[in-house]
């Protein structure tokens, strides 16, 4: 990613997400990490996780561990 953000993924996801060009998108508070899939700006954690929040609250972090299903309402 450029501009100097830092994503983080394990390494069974590196190879999977390597192959897309990953861009940031910030809201008020948090940065993540986005792609375009057939013309949809997609969220590199919805692709490991959908309907998922990050919860240490780091949008850059896409570890497994850190990505926690959610109802999708919030």
């Amino acid at each position: 990613m450029a501009t100097g953000y830092v994503a983080l993924v394990d390494d069974e996801d590196y190879a999977t997400l390597s192959v897309f060009k990953w861009y940031h998108v910030k809201n008020r508070t948090t940065v993540y990490a986005y792609t375009r899939v057939h013309g949809k700006q997609t969220p590199m954690h919805a692709m490991l996780v959908p309907k998922a929040d990050h919860e240490n609250h780091n949008g850059l972090d896409n570890r497994r561990h850190n990505l926690r299903p959610t109802d999708g309402q919030s």
